[in-house]
């Protein structure tokens, strides 16, 4: 038996693409292939791991890259996505195997935010640990905004630096949306959102605020807006972001944790902005 574990680059998509669609039909090939690959400003062309036995395409686990700012040092941030290997093969080692090729540069800064719960332990075994996710929900009803709204247009120029990065990376992205507030004091807040549900109702969920301090205080005009400008009747925080409940909040949701790996990384250093929640999420325009 030859077994082989390389990366997968351009050329390799048609068949990755082909292999997730056998292991998981809810996308088709071309769908899973935009869902692989960088929606945002990446000049790589590594995607990912893959496993080959004997000339045949085995496993596959994906890796969405970006560049961004953690903590004092830019650094290049990894979401796994995507781990699989033929059911046969599974419980051989050869997906914890390909995994450990997937985690090979200590440098980087790894995250899993949609992890399969059947893998959770997996990732903790290798040096993950959890960031509890769980979401206030917040009906969006139209009320005194408590700050002046920015257009998405105009944003930028409330910007520098590593927030402006962040924002022009996904301005263009037809999944993520954009409000910019200028909360009580004064202070400038770029929040980026997606679209998602709960119990069948619409949910604006607040993926990234580039002044987290700013953020509580910017959730009331934020639900206007949603409500008002976009249609979507809840907006979703996770309480790491809001310890204290909001106001008018009505329920909170528990979701699967994100999982993060790097030396000297902060949980709250981690969001969720360049990673498959991005790449999946339907569109809002």
């Amino acid at each position: 038996m030859n077994v082989e574990f390389r990366e997968f680059r351009t050329e390799d998509l048609p068949a990755v693409g082909e292999f997730l669609n056998r292991v998981e039909p809810s996308r088709d090939p071309v769908s899973w292939q935009k869902a692989i690959v960088p929606c945002w400003p990446w000049d790589g062309d590594v995607f990912g791991q893959m496993l080959v036995i004997d000339g045949v395409l085995s496993g596959v686990v994906c890796q969405l890259q970006c560049r961004r700012r953690y903590g004092e040092k830019i650094r290049t941030g990894c979401n796994i996505a995507s781990w699989y290997v033929l059911p046969e093969l599974q419980g051989k080692g050869f997906g914890v195997q390909l995994l450990g090729a997937a985690l090979s540069n200590g440098d980087w800064v790894y995250t899993n935010q949609t992890p399969e719960p059947y893998t959770i332990n997996a990732f903790k075994r290798v040096g993950f640990e959890v960031i509890d996710t769980t979401e206030w929900i917040i009906p969006n009803v139209p009320r005194w905004r408590r700050g002046d709204f920015v257009e998405a247009s105009d944003i930028a120029g409330h910007l520098s630096g590593e927030a402006l990065k962040n924002f022009t990376a996904h301005a263009e992205l037809p999944s993520v949306g954009h409000v910019g507030l200028m909360g009580p004091d004064d202070t400038f807040c770029h929040i980026a959102f997606v679209r998602s549900r709960w119990h069948k109702l619409s949910v604006a969920r607040i993926i990234y605020a580039s002044n987290y301090e700013a953020l509580t205080q910017c959730i009331p005009a934020f639900s206007h807006i949603a409500l008002m400008h976009y249609g979507l009747l809840l907006t979703a925080i996770e309480k790491r972001r809001c310890a204290k409940r909001p106001e008018m909040a009505i329920a909170d949701r528990w979701k699967d944790p994100i999982l993060y790996r790097g030396d000297g990384i902060h949980p709250d250093q981690i969001d969720s902005l360049y990673c498959e929640v991005v790449s999946a999420s339907p569109n809002l325009r």
